[in-house]
């Protein structure tokens, strides 16, 4: 299920008050289906830049600071982040992901595991 990312715009304000709370970005980005034209995922905030795998399994949003890792098959799922700051970009090779800084090259491996709904459907099939 192919997916796109679609980010609206917000309006921020800074304080220098050291009293007020730190909020995080806004949340104004979304995947959506290409199949269904319905949302995939919830509010994100959104990223620096996204870059997605050849097979559409795998996608890593850039922040800042760290790069979310998500898989996309069979439904959305967050897996993890990594601190690398200052990315610049990026591109996939199979399960890895290799990132690129101002003055370094990331390599951050990637497995989604089994999902839940995995072990289920196996145990199911086991009982018949």
């Amino acid at each position: 299920m192919p997916l796109s990312g679609f980010g609206g715009s917000a309006s921020s304000f800074a304080s220098d008050d050291p009293f007020s709370s730190k909020e995080g970005p806004p949340q104004n980005f979304q995947l959506y289906s290409w199949e269904t034209y319905q949302p995939v995922s919830g509010l994100l905030a959104q990223p620096e830049w996204t870059v997605w795998d050849q097979t559409v399994e795998y996608c890593a949003f850039a922040y800042q600071q760290y790069i979310v890792i998500s898989s996309l098959r069979p439904q959305f799922r967050y897996l993890g982040d990594v601190s690398i700051p200052f990315a610049t970009g990026a591109v996939w090779h199979r399960r890895q992901l290799f990132v690129a800084t101002p003055t370094t090259i990331e390599c951050v491996f990637v497995d989604a595991g089994v999902a839940a709904i995995d072990i289920e459907t196996k145990k199911r099939g086991k009982k018949k």
